[in-house]
């Protein structure tokens, strides 16, 4: 067990490092003294930290101001780690000395035993675990300079079980009961209703040449495709920057994204080249033609921050202060955050936006470091996102490059956030990371928030892939197609006709079998599960480096479905086979464009319905089911099997079809009633 024995040293700002000795009243040392204790808690432990320094002279070092080594043999691991300031990714191995910088969460397996290790942030200092010459450690410390006292903060969670998707649940409720209030588990959350449709995003459709005329363009199309997209996202960069004018289409990424981060916000308003009706008319068109609209703002104003010489940084000059990094951002005060965003979305609201995309909040460390604590500047920030979004767009509120465990602990209310970096059109490579960050990630964030898999392409070489991780995802399902290139096709198999898609149930994670092992080196395909309708859903990638052909198997229970016997369909062939009880399923994967997506059925009773079988997530296209029979949420091929007889709402009979064979009804749309007879 990781927590059996601790040392602590403390580290100040002027270098000195000195190891505290255990005594009465906690560790002392004559730099400081330090209170770390535990405490049981919901059927696990908190870890507790307090500490003062002792000579006024001293401050605690910024970055390392308490270490508390912890004894510990090598255990298989998977760490949950901030890989930059704004996107976590996964981390395997067994040297705890090799533990990722900034790792928020460990996972790990002794035995039989699961356990989880969960950091979290104070009001002013942060907990993040690390490994270090001797082992693990935890870095508690304010990312500030001056700092000279820690009041009393639950620093780390400890929990452990026979299941890991068990455990990491029980942790998160553990933390939400435990934080009171500043943070809630996703079943206290519903899923935003306007999300429940498919989207389109302008970003890698158009990124910073969007324009008012290339919107209009790109939604007559989607309405000639006859794609039944209900909203769109104005991304980054409708508003006024003027380092961003002129930029040829052109250049590089790489080249643009460099302007773009030395940009600064001049004015809380449309490009009024690109958007000549402003912001408002651009919206109001596409009110006409059916869209609702989200118009993205990070934090910042703009990367770089407002524009010192620009109409908002006078109109915002009380709530705005130029840090040392020549950055002019919003003061990390309650007061100062709100106002801050509530200039923003007033214009937003004013303008008809119906919900927004906020970005760039985990850049507490790198923006505001090391003048102001990070738990400072997270809890102003984003309980000013939280309040001020609720106030003007209710649920409506995609967060982003936010996965921090200073901003997760902070969000009260909002539902949905990214769970990647960015997508990458056209690029092989990319999608083994993407389907990792994804995966895994979702896991830890998705014990708080619906995972946003973010947008992509339906031409793109991925797009297969992608509309499968998207039908598993349990998030919001949107694309950044550019103008002409929308493939309605590949569309067709996530949403019905009124654009509503086929949503799964939770979120998608690894099975237990391969959370400890680095899918891009293994033998086995990574599997990745959800559920829909009391169905198990699965999906198996060959991310392996060497594009080698993969092998393995899977069961009901690594579904965390209960024993019995199973239909299992294959969604891609539509190849169907039965699992009795305690058979495998064996999976083939002969390179990294191979993949497969099962749907697990459980077959008890004399009928199973299988749902619209032109949809990935099947299942999700019934609304209610009975022994009577099903309600669809619209016509089209539905299929049952083990039927002996079958009706629709028409009386149009099928006999004959014996047990355990399939019997498919192509109905018209406006058919939703199959009854048995």
């Amino acid at each position: 067990m990781i927590l059996q024995s601790m040392r602590v040293a403390v580290k100040t700002a002027n270098g000195n490092e000195i190891s505290l000795h255990k005594s009465k009243n906690g560790y002392t040392c004559r730099l400081a003294d330090v209170d770390l204790y535990y405490r049981n808690f919901e059927g696990g432990y908190v870890l507790y930290a307090a500490a003062a320094l002792k000579k006024e002279k001293d401050t605690f070092d910024a970055e390392d101001a308490i270490k508390v080594r912890f004894a510990q043999n090598n255990v298989p691991y998977l760490a949950y780690y901030m890989r930059c300031s704004y996107w976590c990714r996964p981390a395997f191995g067994e040297d705890l000395t090799a533990i990722p910088k900034r790792t928020q969460a460990l996972l790990y397996k002794e035995g039989n035993t699961w356990r989880v290790l969960w950091s979290l942030c104070g009001d002013v200092f942060n907990c993040t675990l690390q490994g270090g010459e001797q082992g693990l450690e935890a870095r508690i410390a304010p990312w500030a300079d001056g700092e000279r006292t820690l009041t009393e903060m639950p620093a780390l969670l400890h929990f452990s079980g026979k299941n890991p998707h068990t455990v990491l649940e029980k942790t998160a409720k553990a933390a939400a009961k435990l934080l009171n209030g500043r943070v809630k588990t996703i079943d206290e959350k519903p899923f935003p209703e306007i999300f429940e449709y498919l989207g389109w995003c302008s970003w890698d459709a158009m990124r910073v040449h969007i324009s008012e005329e290339k919107l209009m363009t790109k939604a007559a199309e989607l309405k000639a495709k006859s794609i039944p997209v209900r909203w769109c996202i104005l991304d980054d960069m409708w508003a006024h920057v003027k380092e961003i004018k002129g930029l040829p289409e052109e250049m590089t990424t790489h080249d643009m994204v460099k302007i773009m981060h030395q940009s600064t916000l001049y004015a809380m308003e449309a490009d009024p080249d690109r958007f000549p009706n402003g912001l408002k008319g651009a919206i109001e068109k596409l009110h006409h033609k059916g869209f609702k609209v989200g118009v993205w703002y990070p934090t910042t104003g703009y990367w770089k921050g407002v524009d010192p010489k620009g109409p908002l940084a006078a109109e915002l000059a009380d709530s705005l202060e130029m840090l040392p990094n020549e950055n002019l951002l919003v003061k990390p005060t309650a007061e100062a955050t709100h106002r801050f965003h509530t200039a923003m979305q007033d214009m937003l609201k004013e303008a008809g936006a119906d919900f927004i995309k906020v970005d760039n909040q985990t850049h507490y460390k790198n923006k505001y470091s090391p003048v102001y604590p990070v738990g400072v500047v997270a809890k102003a920030v984003q309980n000013a996102i939280e309040d001020v979004t609720e106030a003007h767009f209710g649920d409506g509120l995609i967060n982003c490059m936010g996965m921090g465990n200073e901003s997760m602990w902070n969000r009260r209310r909002s539902a949905v956030s990214r769970c990647s970096g960015d997508f990458q059109p056209e690029n092989r490579a990319w999608f083994a990371k993407h389907i990792q960050q994804c995966a895994y990630n979702s896991l830890f964030q998705g014990q708080f928030h619906y995972s946003d898999w973010d947008m992509w392409w339906t031409d793109d070489e991925q797009a297969g892939k992608n509309s499968v991780c998207h039908a598993i995802s349990g998030g919001p399902i949107y694309v950044s197609d550019k103008i002409d290139r929308s493939r309605a096709e590949v569309l067709q198999p996530l949403c019905f006709a009124d654009g509503r898609i086929l949503r799964a149930d939770g979120q998608a994670t690894p099975i237990a079998r391969c959370l400890l092992q680095e899918p891009t080196a293994s033998d086995e395909p990574l599997f990745v599960f959800n559920k829909a309708n009391g169905c198990g859903l699965v999906a198996a990638f060959n991310i392996n480096a060497e594009n080698k052909p993969q092998q393995g198997y899977l069961t009901p229970a690594d579904l965390q479905l209960p024993a019995g016997r199973y239909l299992v369909r294959e969604q891609l062939s539509g190849e169907i086979c039965v699992l009795e009880r305690g058979e495998r399923l064996p999976v083939t994967l002969a390179d990294n464009d191979d993949l497969r997506m099962y749907v697990f059925y459980s077959l008890k009773g004399n009928v199973t319905p299988l749902g619209r079988i032109d949809k990935l997530a099947a299942p999700k296209a019934l609304l209610r089911r009975s022994s009577k029979g099903v309600k669809l949420y619209e016509g089209g091929p539905v299929a049952f099997v083990g039927v002996d007889a079958i009706a629709t709402n028409l009386r149009a009979r099928v006999e004959g079809v014996k047990q355990g064979e399939i019997a498919v009804f192509d109905l018209a749309p406006e058919e939703t009633d199959v009854t048995y007879l």
